[in-house]
């Protein structure tokens, strides 16, 4: 069941010619939509299907919030980041 979850996401991601940051946020709203809104669960949810298609990306944790960051070689303005292994890992804000 779970590879059929990461099957189609990846094939929505391919039929809407998403980005990489695009697909992130589908993947949020997704688990957001499942969970009813904001929430660790949503957050490990979206974790979950990003890493399993492939993308970089660590969990962190503020106060007993689950954080979601992603990696990239890119560099991305405006939101913060953390370097781990000698990648570049920036926060999903909300």
């Amino acid at each position: 069941a779970y590879d059929n979850a990461v099957r189609d996401c990846i094939a929505i991601r391919t039929q809407h010619q998403l980005d990489d940051y695009a697909y992130l946020l589908m993947l949020r709203s997704l688990g957001e939509s499942y969970f009813g809104g904001e929430c660790n669960a949503a957050t490990a949810l979206t974790a979950w299907l990003f890493c399993q298609s492939g993308y970089q990306m660590r969990l962190g944790n503020a106060d007993g919030r689950l954080l979601l960051l992603f990696g990239t070689k890119h560099v991305i303005y405006d939101l913060p980041y953390f370097v781990m292994d000698g990648e570049g890992f920036y926060l999903l804000k909300r």
